[in-house]
């Protein structure tokens, strides 16, 4: 996620659009979501490794699985009334055009996307993951 999805908004797209006043405050809030999902990810990594060194750690891997999943529903939920929103009501035409240049690779992030939470969907019916 980091390397591919968050880093086209962060490096590209947010500074792209930052210089409208009314988009700072959403961009600002996205950006934390981004750290905190980053936090997560961490902490799942962390807790793999315990699990594959033959701690018990199912549980820690599990909870923040879930988390994780709760948290792509909602954030991918208020990018989309974000961009749909800057396209709408802020973003020339032109601009549009430039940033859709830009980002033609987005098709390929959505089919990671839709991966992952397939993947995260797997895990979290696994009876270890249901205990």
């Amino acid at each position: 996620m980091d390397s591919i999805h968050y880093s086209r908004e962060e490096d590209s797209y947010f500074p792209c659009v930052a210089s409208y006043d009314n988009l700072k405050k959403e961009i600002r809030a996205l950006l934390i979501e981004h750290e905190f999902s980053r936090n997560i990810a961490f902490k799942i990594t962390h807790h793999l490794k315990r699990w594959r060194n033959g701690e018990d750690s199912s549980e820690p891997v599990a909870r923040f699985l879930r988390t994780y999943s709760i948290y792509l529903n909602d954030h991918i939920s208020k990018e989309e009334d974000f961009f749909e929103r800057a396209e709408k009501e802020i973003i020339s035409k032109e601009e549009e055009k430039e940033m859709f240049e830009q980002f033609q690779s987005d098709i390929a992030i959505t089919k990671k996307l839709e991966s992952i939470v397939k993947d995260i969907d797997y895990l979290e019916n696994q009876p270890w993951f249901k205990n």
